[in-house]
């Protein structure tokens, strides 16, 4: 018998280039940062290594030294800055506020291992840290500030946004032109330096972004000992202007499309995956099918795991948006979502007119009560915007992925690949040396990655990992559940008994009203899901992660980190989400 006494050795890969590491790594998931727990193509891992790299002004950005591959998931090295106690106390900090509440407790205590230390010398570790801080952590800040208590929240959002708009449609239409492009070099290269440009945009939008988690947090520590402490969660309901919630809004409207034409509607409902020639031929086909294109040119380049440019966008395959429509028929009259939406945004000014009001005591009264105000309305208005970046760079993505496979698609026509999508097999690097060799071949690495792919989809996402191969998880604390709760991390607030339904795929199945979904992680090509959902567990994620943000705003309960979800919660059974206090019954 072979046994193991302390969950120390794992089978889950270390990084090769960390296997003889001379001190100990600290790697963050950046896949579990982005509540994605799928392995991503090399091609799409090259692409997000390049983009950051250029984020950081790396002279080799093709080789990120900070961004290492295992098990077909990307993971950060945070050690450099944690060498610092400056580091040790900030990065954690903000981990567990953006991400993962379990997440910083966690990173520090593993910074405490003797083992652990820097690679680089203290004084320049220093060095560097004052130079982030006085280059972007300092002006960010100041802005921030100036954005939350003196400039005009709604007028900022909107500034912003027009702004980053027209950025975007320069960008798109730089790509554009590229389609005329002979020579494939050239075209990849310029591809490149537009994506690059792509970048500003984090930059532009973050003084903005950053007010609103900024003013949340303030408002929250605010609240803690107040009698609405749990009004915070129903305050940033129902925003107005989130383009992931308006995207689920849209497939909500053309739903309301079959509502309104029986025929069209049980054609549907019988076959998810009807020709569009046949949706044509019923009495209000045509409506449908021109609202359908309407949706698919604004949001056609999102869709499940959209991080990893390799994945199929809804444009690819329409399939996916009429199994949600279909399943959003039971139960729902025209115009309920919207309906809904109104309800969630008036119940949130009901009760930022009280939360002010509770602050109507004492000698600086008005001053509190200006205090709260502001931090309320930058809270509203700053967060809905939370989606728009991610959404602007994966539009990109998507012009630069288009380019890569009509690249792939001539080496096909060449014989020197099998399939376009073998071109998802490669490196952006190789990618290049593929067009400056012509004689060179990469089948056989190509074969050898289609495996390895393949075979990382079984492993499980580690949140944390050293470069000695432990995986550290984070202990949730379970005394006060039920005997036999599953615990998690709330994120939206209520209580709800339901059928559990487990779906990994978004493209094969589809939720009924009134379910539970149970899912590996979210992120806004999932969310379409939530109109029908009566609560979401998730396995990753954290407070302000995608699903969360997204729950809150269709007031469905929400518990995430819900550690191998998938496989201890089955499909059909009756379960009970407390999203109050943040864990799983099955009953």
């Amino acid at each position: 018998y072979i046994t193991q006494t302390r969950p120390i050795t794992t089978l889950y890969p270390i990084p090769p280039e960390l296997l003889n590491a001379p001190s100990l790594r600290m790697l963050v998931c950046f896949n579990y940062l982005q509540s994605m727990s799928d392995p991503i193509r090399p091609l799409g891992q090259s692409v997000l290594s390049f983009v950051s790299g250029q984020l950081f002004s790396l002279k080799n950005p093709y080789h990120n030294p900070y961004l290492f591959s295992a098990g077909g998931r990307l993971f950060i090295d945070f050690s450099n800055v944690l060498s610092t106690r400056l580091g040790r106390f900030f990065v954690p900090k903000i981990l567990s506020g953006a991400i993962d509440p379990e997440l910083g407790p966690l990173l520090y205590n593993a910074t405490k291992k003797a083992e652990f230390k820097s690679t680089i010398p203290f004084f320049r570790a220093w060095k560097l840290l004052i130079r982030f801080s006085f280059k972007v952590l300092f002006p960010v800040l100041i802005k921030e500030f100036l954005n939350i208590f003196v400039r005009q929240p709604s007028m900022v959002k909107n500034q912003t946004l027009s702004t980053a708009k027209r950025k975007i449609e320069t960008l798109h239409q730089a790509f554009q032109a590229l389609h005329s492009e002979k020579n494939s070099s050239k075209k990849l290269r310029r591809g490149e330096q537009i994506l690059v440009k792509s970048v500003s945009l984090v930059f532009y939008v973050m003084p903005v972004l950053g007010a609103g988690f900024l003013s949340y947090s303030i408002l929250n520590s605010l609240l803690k000992k107040s009698k609405r402490k749990n009004a915070l969660h129903d305050i940033v309901r129902g925003l107005e202007g989130n383009i992931t919630t308006e995207m689920d809004l849209a497939v909500g409207d053309l739903a309301d499309v079959l509502l309104l034409h029986p025929a069209l509607k049980t054609l549907l409902q019988d076959s998810p995956e009807v020709s569009l020639q046949a949706i044509r031929e019923v009495e209000g086909g045509n409506l449908f099918l021109h609202s359908l294109k309407v949706f698919l040119k604004q949001y056609g380049h999102r869709g499940p795991g959209e991080i990893d440019i390799t994945r199929d966008r809804m444009k690819d395959n329409a399939t996916l948006i009429l199994k949600i429509i279909g399943g959003n028929l039971t139960d729902k009259r025209p115009g309920d979502h919207r309906r809904h939406q109104e309800q969630l945004r008036q119940k949130a000014e009901h009760l930022q007119v009280k939360l002010i009001s509770d602050f109507n005591h004492g000698f600086a009264a008005p001053l509190k009560r200006w205090f709260v105000q502001r931090l309320i309305v930058a809270s509203r208005t700053y967060l809905s915007i939370r989606e728009h970046p991610k959404s602007f760079i994966i539009s990109l993505f998507d012009d630069f992925r288009t380019m890569l496979l009509e690249i792939a698609e001539q080496w096909v026509q060449l014989k020197r690949l099998d399939e376009i999508e073998d071109i998802y097999y490669l490196r952006l690097d190789e990618i290049h040396q593929m067009l400056s060799s012509p004689r060179k071949s990469f089948r056989k690495l190509i074969l050898t990655r289609r495996n390895e792919w393949i075979t990382y989809g079984k492993l499980s996402c580690p949140m944390l990992m050293t470069s000695d191969g432990e995986l550290l998880r984070p202990e949730r604390d379970a005394d006060s559940f039920p005997k036999d709760a599953i615990p998690g991390t709330k994120t939206s607030a209520g209580i709800v008994e339901g059928i559990a339904h487990v779906i990994l795929d978004p493209h094969t199945e589809t939720l009924q009203k009134g379910e539970i979904l149970i899912a590996p992680f979210t992120d806004p090509g999932w969310t379409p899901l939530f109109i029908n959902a009566a609560g979401v567990v998730v396995e990753v994620g954290g407070f302000m992660t995608h699903g969360s943000v997204i729950a809150r705003e269709y007031g469905i309960p929400a518990v995430v980190g819900v550690e191998n979800a998938t496989k201890r919660i089955q499909t059909g059974q009756r379960i009970r989400l407390n999203g109050d206090e943040g864990f799983i019954e099955i009953l």
